[in-house]
C-alpha cells in the first residue's frame, strides 16, 4: 500500500538554496521509489482559510520505503536535517 509524505513549507527565504535542496533530494526520492505527486505550484482553496505557500506530496510504494527514504544517510542534510531545512 502507498505511504506519502506531505510537507508545507510556510515561507521560502532562499529560493538558490531551495532549488539546490530539490537537486540533491530529487535523486534520493527515486533511488527509494518515490514520486513526487505536488511539487508546489499555486494551490486553489474550496474551504477555510488554509494558506499554503510551498506544498510538497511525494508517493512512496510502502510505509517502509516512505520511512527509510526519510531516515536515510543519503537524504541532503542527514543528521541535521530541521535545522537544515529551516534555512531555505
Amino acid at each position: 500500500m502507498s505511504a506519502f509524505f506531505l510537507f508545507h513549507n510556510k515561507q521560502v527565504r532562499n529560493p538558490a538554496e531551495l532549488a539546490q535542496y530539490k537537486t540533491a533530494v530529487a535523486p534520493v526520492v527515486a533511488a527509494y521509489g518515490g514520486r513526487y505527486r505536488v511539487l508546489g505550484g499555486e494551490p486553489t482553496l474550496v474551504e477555510g482559510d488554509w494558506r499554503p505557500s510551498f506544498l510538497v506530496m511525494i508517493e512512496f510504494p510502502s510505509l517502509e520505503r516512505a520511512t527509510a527514504w526519510y531516515g536515510s544517510d543519503d537524504y541532503p542534510g542527514a543528521g541535521d536535517r530541521l535545522v537544515w531545512l529551516r534555512r531555505l
